[in-house]
């Protein structure tokens, strides 16, 4: 049934000390849907990179700047595809052969673009933009 197939992430998932224990709970269902906070551009968190870790078919809504950058080569359910019926989008990601979402994903992870979200990644991207707006604003106050 979709109760035992589906699981949805939660805020408190995105803890590190949950990741290992959060995969291990998600590879026993087929589909996981991936409900985001927002739908900014750019916009991407843990959540679909967790579903496919999983092994699971992610059902996800993405903004098109995640789509064309973040994305581009993933496969997954969209619920716009199906007027963000809940029903029609379930029983369309429990109904899909697992098998072509594994191989679409599995070559995903393989891109650099899904490196760039790892937390060490982030967190020297965010160190570099803030020495930046940093420096900017010792050169400005000197003047």
């Amino acid at each position: 049934t979709a109760t035992t197939e589906i699981y949805t992430l939660s805020l408190h998932d995105a803890l590190p000390i949950w990741a290992a224990a959060k995969i291990r709970l998600m590879s026993g269902y087929k589909v996981a849907v991936c409900l985001e906070n927002s739908q900014e551009p750019y916009y991407f968190t843990e959540k679909f990179l967790a579903a496919v870790q999983s092994g699971c078919i992610p059902v996800y809504q993405a903004h098109e700047t995640v789509r064309q950058t973040f994305l581009e080569g993933a496969k997954w359910v969209d619920p716009a595809d199906f007027q963000f019926d809940p029903i029609a989008t379930l029983k369309a990601a429990l109904s899909e052969p697992i098998e072509k979402y594994w191989e679409a994903n599995a070559e995903w992870l393989k891109r650099s673009v899904v490196a760039s979200t790892e937390r060490e990644q982030v967190l020297r991207h965010i160190a570099r933009l803030l020495s930046r707006r940093i420096a900017g604003i010792g050169r400005r106050s000197s003047r």
